[in-house]
């Protein structure tokens, strides 16, 4: 009876720390640190953030060309790229040809992808909105979603 007694008090225990440490927690999908990039904008701007590497697939870094393409008063891109290659910067952008600005990857630890490189779009707030892989061949789709993508959001992304 003891036995009992006791498996039936770790399993309340068991399911009543579940039940606060899932309601307890905001997911990681809203705190996507953007605050000090976005403290002079009023809002209407889609964050693009591509987290890669220079040793990247070069096919994989083909959405690099598109998105130094886009309209800036739309779109703001930003490149996350590993700590021991920040001092390589600019043999990446020669590389790459990437126009935007690049960022420590320290700050973004908690939100690095399984597959880089790969595109998050964030809005404002740090509310990440999608998480796009790039793919070899995408070029035509990506800028046809992005484009679209904020014509829909664009009522979200204003304040």
């Amino acid at each position: 009876m003891k036995n009992y007694f006791i498996a039936l008090l770790l399993t309340v225990i068991l399911v009543l720390s579940s039940l606060i440490s899932r309601y307890g927690r905001r997911p990681v999908l809203y705190e996507f640190p953007v605050a000090q990039l976005t403290e002079k904008d009023s809002g209407g701007f889609l964050y693009l953030f591509l987290f890669f590497s220079g040793r990247n697939c070069p096919p994989c870094l083909d959405i690099i060309a598109d998105l130094n393409g886009l309209p800036v008063d739309k779109f703001k891109v930003f490149g996350v790229i590993p700590d021991n290659e920040i001092t390589l910067e600019e043999e990446i952008r020669q590389r790459t040809g990437a126009s935007f600005l690049f960022l420590n990857s320290r700050k973004f630890f908690r939100f690095k992808p399984l597959y880089a490189p790969s595109l998050y779009g964030v809005s404002r707030h740090g509310v990440i909105l999608f998480i796009l892989p790039a793919t070899p061949g995408q070029r035509d789709y990506l800028k046809i979603f992005l484009i679209d993508f904020y014509t829909r959001a664009f009522p979200f992304l204003v304040d």
